[in-house]
């Protein structure tokens, strides 16, 4: 039996409370993971690209709005950061 399969049956033994408290961890765990990533590809310069094209579209309100469309889906992403890598 592999680790994935010991923590799927894991995850299906647990009560509906300790689900609940996992599903919360999880979701932390990997906005993490994300960030970490994005931080990663910032400092790699893999963003570059795309962060050069969105700072050219000359539309002094785009940090703001991406700001406002990712706080809706409960990311952060250091958009100033990145415009300041660049």
């Amino acid at each position: 039996m592999s680790t994935i399969d010991d923590i799927e049956g894991a995850i299906q033994r647990l009560s509906r409370e300790e689900l609940a408290t996992f599903r919360a961890w999880f979701a932390e765990f990997d906005a993490q993971a994300w960030d970490r990533q994005i931080e990663e590809d910032m400092a790699a310069g893999k963003l570059d690209a795309l962060a050069n094209e969105a700072l050219s579209l000359d539309n002094p309100n785009l940090l703001t709005e991406l700001d406002a469309r990712f706080a809706d889906c409960g990311s952060e992403i250091p958009w100033e950061k990145l415009r300041d890598s660049i």
